[in-house]
């Protein structure tokens, strides 16, 4: 009876290890009474506490196992658990339950379900609540990537992570463990963490076209920029059950931004979605310039109590993704072209199912997007040197843009820069464009100067949307109208060229070298009849 009970029992706890990173075996059939449990996986000044719920024996010829009471107190716990989980009063376990009726009964729960999770969540409780206090039997500090239970005795140990885990991508380790038979065990803590990922999306004006979620883009000052946030739960199995281990289990979405992108909550269109539903705004906060430095947190306090706006539940488990989806608006600190205008985020989340570490939370690395700008600059003179008393407006090619600006429908107005009496500018800058179709138009010319032709160009921008460190890579400039050549800069963003006038009539006029060749010789005819009448006169006197 004991052999078979102590079978079952095996197998409950090789479920209940599953909730966490699964049972160490032993791994040779031979009666050992102490042995070593190495961890692995682990970082160094990690602290691990074991309790041995049960003593365990084996046979010489490591085919039978038995099961032996380590305390009154620590039998209690696994009595309550069981009394805790178990739905039918009349199976539940009375004062007088010996350790075999506490065997028997564990075995009845059914491997990987609720149940079991639930099991395993009130025994730690029970150990936690203990009065007096329940010291644990062994502990250990991780060096380097392992930690090491030296010399303990053979039983069932329920092997808890006792540090607060701190730094990126890290969950704590809890473990049962069963070392009957075996000197050695060693077992892997498994940390299975969400992932995070954040995304921005390019919209060109000039064609309309709107890209998939990406790592860079470029905009105008003044546009509001789309941006995307999403935490993915691991998908597997043993997160699955891990996951269940968890009351409540927390999302934090930080996010800061660079100076050139402001957030503004009441006009950042913010939404928060799981697949095709949307999340209702009372189940998360949003709080802007926080004490961490960010500038704004979206939390989460319970991804597993999630209801959409009809009030209808949202299923949450492994694989699943959430995703936060705002804009904010590029400013007048924009950095223009080089750098661009960063804007990274983390992931927060729980990290610790243990009694007395509910709180305790772990961190995705940042993920970095950048949004570009850059700056048109059209310099004024007369072929050589600055000219004065010019003025300029540039268009834009909008997609459905049906007004006519000044330019012709379909050309909205960007800047117009026009000459005051104190102010007369020979440079000319429009700061904040991104990639599309201009139209530079002089609409101030200079006095006894002539007007420059119209100028259309394209600006083509190339930068990364698919890296960890996002780079503005070139800057194009092709003249599709008018004479014109631009000086693109991918350094300082700015695109530039010099627009040249001209003084002095250039229109037709009458008259040519004929109208000269008739007035020399209309001059030579008068000469020569001044001299005839000279000459008949000298001859009338003779």
């Amino acid at each position: 009876m004991m052999k078979k009970l102590a079978k079952a029992l095996l197998g409950l706890i090789a479920a209940v290890a599953m909730l966490f990173t699964g049972l160490a075996l032993p791994s040779s059939a031979v009666a050992v009474e102490t042995g070593n449990i190495t961890i692995t996986g682990v970082n160094a000044g990690d602290t691990f506490s074991a309790w041995r719920m049960l003593n365990a024996t084996t046979s010489n010829d490591g085919k039978n196992v038995s099961y032996t009471e380590a305390s009154s107190a620590k039998t209690a716990i696994l009595k309550n658990a069981y009394n805790a989980v178990e739905t039918d009063n009349a199976k539940k376990l009375d004062d007088q339950a010996t350790v075999s009726d506490v065997v028997a009964a564990l075995a009845t729960i059914t491997s990987n379900s609720e149940t079991m999770v639930k099991f395993a969540q009130e025994v730690k409780a029970g150990i936690a609540a203990a009065n007096p206090a329940i010291d644990a039997d062994s502990t250990t500090t991780a060096d380097d990537a392992t930690a090491v239970f030296s010399n303990v005795p053979a039983g069932y140990y329920i092997i808890e992570q006792t540090n607060k885990v701190e730094g990126e991508d890290k969950a704590a380790s809890a473990l049962i463990v069963d070392t009957a038979g075996s000197s050695n065990v060693t077992v892997a803590a498994k940390s299975d963490v969400p992932t995070h990922q954040k995304k921005v999306q390019e919209k060109n004006d000039t064609d309309g076209n709107t890209s998939e979620w990406q790592d860079g883009a470029d905009y105008d000052i003044g546009d509001m920029v789309p941006f995307q946030i999403t935490g993915t739960l691991p998908n597997d199995n043993d997160f699955a059950t891990k996951f269940a281990a968890y009351k409540t289990y927390k999302f934090v979405f930080h996010d800061k931004a660079s100076d050139g992108l402001t957030f503004d909550k009441d006009k950042a269109d913010l939404v928060v979605k799981v697949g095709n539903q949307t999340v209702a705004s009372e189940k998360y906060t949003v709080v802007t310039s926080p004490a961490d430095g960010d500038t704004f947190d979206v939390t989460l306090s319970d991804i597993k109590s999630l209801t959409d706006t009809d009030g209808q539940p949202i299923t949450v488990g492994p694989g699943t993704s959430i995703v936060v989806e705002y804009k904010m608006q590029l400013n007048e600190n924009a950095v223009i072209g080089g750098n661009g205008n960063p804007n990274v985020s983390h992931l927060e989340y729980s990290n610790n199912p243990n009694t007395g570490h509910e709180g305790d939370t772990g961190k995705t690395p940042e993920d970095k997007v950048v949004v570009w700008t850059y700056n048109i600059v059209a310099n004024k003179t007369d072929g050589t040197s600055p000219l004065e008393g010019a003025g300029f407006t540039l268009y834009k090619k909008v997609n459905g843009y049906a007004k006519d600006d000044g330019a012709g429908e379909g050309w909205q107005k960007v800047k117009e820069i026009a000459p005051t009496d104190t102010d007369k500018p020979t440079k000319f800058e429009f700061k904040g464009q991104d990639a599309g179709d201009y139209k530079l138009i002089e609409t101030t010319v200079p006095d006894g100067y002539n007007k420059a032709a119209d100028i259309e160009f394209t600006i083509t921008a190339t930068y990364d949307t698919n890296s960890d460190d996002p780079k503005l890579t070139d800057l194009k400039v092709t003249v599709t109208s008018g004479s014109a050549t631009f000086t693109p800069n991918t350094g300082n963003g700015v695109v530039s060229t010099d627009v040249v006038n001209k003084s002095g009539s250039e229109l037709p006029e009458t008259g040519g070298i004929g109208t000269t060749i008739l007035y020399v010789a209309g001059a030579a005819c008068v000469i020569a009849a001044g001299v005839w009448f000279g000459l008949r006169r000298r001859g009338s006197t003779r």
